[in-house]
């Protein structure tokens, strides 16, 4: 990557290795839904 400075490598480099957390974190979340899921508001709760 020579058409790159340093900075712009590191930026790079942060924004791929965010993108595969997102992507891991969304992999085992999926692999292990929650126990508990939380509660629904009521539907007729919502204009009060």
């Amino acid at each position: 990557m020579k058409f790159l400075t340093p900075q712009e490598q590191k930026a790079l480099i942060v924004v791929l290795v965010l993108l595969l957390v997102g992507m891991a974190v969304q992999t085992w979340r999926t692999a292990h839904p929650s126990d508990s899921p939380k509660k629904a508001a009521p539907a007729g709760a919502e204009g009060k």
